[in-house]
């Protein structure tokens, strides 16, 4: 019982994070008052195609289990910062890591779910990662001609 609740305060602490990065940068000028969500969409789906392509996107899997509640936690607070719907997906990279695009894409390697100890682990890198995407990371290294896949 105290584990989980611990849990969920720890995983509510990560949102409250999430939300606080996303205010901290609202006022700022960022990489998306040059690019709309539009391109961001399209970019975000070409990183998607490209990994589709390479079969790389599990599509069905119990460790999606884990995830999504985790995912959608997140999802419910960072939403509001971001104008395209978040979507998480798993790819199958023999490196635990996990990596956001462009138009609302997070993605977190199957090796990320046996790498991690615990949900709050899971929980941490994943707010990272939305927070990239809220701050339109990728779109400002993209606009600086840097390549830039989000640790």
């Amino acid at each position: 019982m105290i584990k989980t609740a611990s849990r969920r305060l720890f995983i509510a602490l990560c949102v409250a994070i999430v939300a606080v990065l996303a205010s901290i940068g609202a006022g700022s000028s960022r990489a998306s008052d040059t690019f709309n969500l539009s391109d961001e969409q399209e970019i975000g789906q070409q990183v998607f195609n490209a990994l589709k392509g390479k079969g790389e996107i599990v599509s069905s899997s119990p460790l999606y289990e884990p995830l999504q509640p985790i995912a959608a936690a997140i999802t419910r607070t960072a939403q509001p910062y971001y104008g395209r719907p978040f979507k998480f997906y798993l790819v199958h990279e023999p490196s635990p890591n996990a990596f956001a695009t462009p138009g609302g894409n997070v993605y977190v390697t199957d090796s990320l779910l046996y790498f991690v100890k615990n949900t709050e682990e899971l929980a941490g890198t994943i707010c990272h990662e939305v927070s990239h995407t809220i701050h339109h990371d990728s779109m400002a290294a993209h606009r600086e001609g840097a390549p830039h896949r989000a640790a």
